[in-house]
C-alpha cells in the first residue's frame, strides 16, 4: 500500500519479498532511500537497516516502517516512520528524508 502511495506521487519504487532479495538489490548509489517494512520482527528490521546503513553511500537514507504509533525519531541512525500515519504525513516524511540526500 505504501509503495502505491509513493508511485502516485511520482516516485519510482522497487519492492522485494525478503531481506535476502533486498541485500542483493541494495547497492551503494543505487537507491536514494531504502525503506524497510517489517511485520513481525521490528528488531530484525532495525538490524537489517543498520547493516544496509554500513554499506550505503552518505547520500542514501535508510528508514524503517514500524507497526505501532511512535514519534518520528532516529534509532541508531535508523529513521522510524509509523505505519499508522495518514498518507499525507507519510509522503511528507519521505520528501524530508529525500531532501536530506539532495
Amino acid at each position: 500500500m505504501r509503495a502505491a502511495i509513493l508511485e502516485q506521487q511520482g516516485y519510482v519504487v522497487d519492492t522485494v519479498r525478503d531481506a535476502e532479495e533486498a541485500r542483493t538489490r541494495c547497492q551503494p548509489n543505487l537507491y536514494d532511500l531504502v525503506l524497510v517494512d517489517v511485520e513481525r520482527n521490528p528488531w530484525a528490521g532495525i538490524k537489517f537497516c543498520q547493516e544496509i546503513g554500513k554499506v550505503a553511500s552518505p547520500r542514501q537514507q535508510v528508514a524503517l516502517l514500524v507497526g505501532y504509533s511512535a514519534p518520528p525519531t532516529t534509532f541508531s541512525a535508523v529513521t522510524l516512520i509509523p505505519k499508522d500515519e495518514d498518507a499525507k504525513y507519510f509522503v511528507d516524511r519521505i520528501r524530508r528524508l529525500l531532501r536530506d540526500v539532495a
